[in-house]
């Protein structure tokens, strides 16, 4: 009785290719269907086909099966040992797709835009540094309307930065990327339709809210993106060196903001029109106490949904391969006995020098987590990207999201070079699993 009772779990894994799509309608030669059928269903419904019945490692094992193909995307269920091999297939097939792809486009796409909106806007700000300099000396000059000129100048200067938000968020739409995400829960429900005119054989739909929250996973908030363009370019530009790159594809932001209260609207229109440095003086005083209840509010533990005037939204941008804390820890159960797990905990400055001058590491401390097979063969790394609250899902707590490092990429095989020997020796040493 309890074994009937206890609900079944399984894992989910949508894969999000819309943006493939979009690429292929500037294609003329091909039609975008045969495209996507050629280059993304086929193969990756044929990759799946090897996982149906499992890996063959245990006899519980769970084998996967596909659920939907809703437009341009695919859900597969089933057991997350299967999944993750099945996540890591998808992701060469990806790979070598986005490659044909983009030798059949016109000169000029990929990063080449994004490149050059930096560029453009780099050369804009430098101009405007120039002209400011300029009125600066005319002032010292005794020259009039310098002021008045300078303070056009910091206008402009706030117009220029919206542009180049505005743009980089333009770019972002248009990259060719494709997420992926797992999640693990409660198995979903499979509706039988049964047998509807037109159609060959029964027809089935599957309802799950762990389907739902893989879906949310795959999700590309390109003002996320933006955001961390902006902190690579002045990375970039304060190293001066331009080919620093962002190590990790599925990246989490919290954006803050700070709201005008309703109430003081009336007097901020009173000092841009009167400006007077009384009326400014008495004007930040008023707003600063308004913000201090809310500091106060955070310092004492309540929720940023009690907060008047500062506003919180935490979003991902996920081109990669993602899968939340569930999924992960119900992967290292399926696998123990075959794998050895370990987390770590590595500070930023202990990385290898070959490491922190090759990439852009904005966080000074990082969780990861390494499996691996015998002899240390077969390794695999997760790299916990951060926690978010799903949209749909309010209700629940944070969900924790791990990516999954592609064993090709340049920082994966920097760390298993420099740092993977030590770490599974301190960790055999220790002695201890996550989980």
């Amino acid at each position: 009785m309890i074994n009937t009772l206890e609900a079944k779990k399984e894992g989910q894994l949508f894969v999000d290719m819309k943006d493939f799509s979009r690429k292929t309608h500037k294609i003329k030669e091909v039609a975008m269907a045969d495209f996507m059928k050629e280059y993304f269903f086929k193969p990756i419904l044929d990759a799946a086909k090897g996982y149906a019945d499992g890996e063959g490692l245990s006899e519980d094992e769970m084998g996967i099966r596909l659920t939907n193909i809703p437009g341009d995307a695919i859900i597969f269920s089933g057991g997350m040992r299967c999944l993750v091999a099945l996540a890591r297939d998808i992701h060469r097939i990806l790979r070598e797709s986005a490659s044909e792809l983009e030798q059949r486009l016109p000169p000029g796409s990929g990063r080449e835009v994004m490149n050059d909106v930096h560029r453009r806007f780099e050369e804009r700000r430098e101009a405007l540094k120039k002209k400011r300099l300029e009125l600066i000396i005319d002032i010292e000059g005794g020259v009039e309307d310098s002021a008045d000129a300078i303070l056009k100048i910091g206008e402009e200067e706030t117009r220029l930065e919206s542009i180049y938000k505005d743009e980089l968020t333009a770019a972002i739409k248009h990259e060719m990327e494709a997420g992926l995400f797992i999640t693990y829960g409660a198995r979903a429900e499979i509706i039988e339709l049964g047998h509807i005119t037109g159609y060959q054989g029964p027809v089935n739909v599957s309802i799950g809210e762990k389907i739902n929250e893989s879906a949310r996973g795959t999700f590309r908030n390109s003002m996320v993106k933006a955001y961390l363009e902006i902190l690579l370019s002045g990375e970039r530009e304060r190293r001066r060196q331009p080919e620093i790159q962002y190590p990790f594809d599925v990246y989490i932001h919290t954006a803050y903001t700070l709201r005008m209260p309703p109430d003081l609207e009336h007097a901020f229109e009173k000092l841009i029109s009167g400006r007077k440095i009384s009326n400014a003086k008495a004007l930040t005083r008023l707003i600063t106490e308004n913000y201090l209840k809310d500091f106060n509010k955070i310092i004492d533990g309540e929720s940023f949904s009690s907060l008047r005037l500062i506003a919180s939204v935490t979003d991902i941008y996920n081109k990669g391969q993602a899968l939340s804390d569930e999924a992960l820890f119900a992967y290292i159960k399926e696998s123990r006995g075959e794998k050895s797990f370990f987390r770590k905990v590595i500070e930023r400055e202990s990385l290898n020098k070959s490491i922190t001058e090759a990439f852009f590491l904005p966080q000074e401390e990082m969780e990861f987590i390494f499996s691996s097979g015998p002899n240390n063969t077969f390794v695999e790394i997760f790299y916990r990207a951060g926690e978010l609250v799903f949209r749909g899902f309010e209700a629940e707590p944070p969900r924790g999201i791990y990516e999954m490092l592609d064993p090709e990429g340049e920082f994966f095989e920097a760390v298993v070079e420099f740092h993977l020997e030590q770490w599974l020796g301190e960790a055999e040493k220790a002695g201890t699993e996550p989980l």
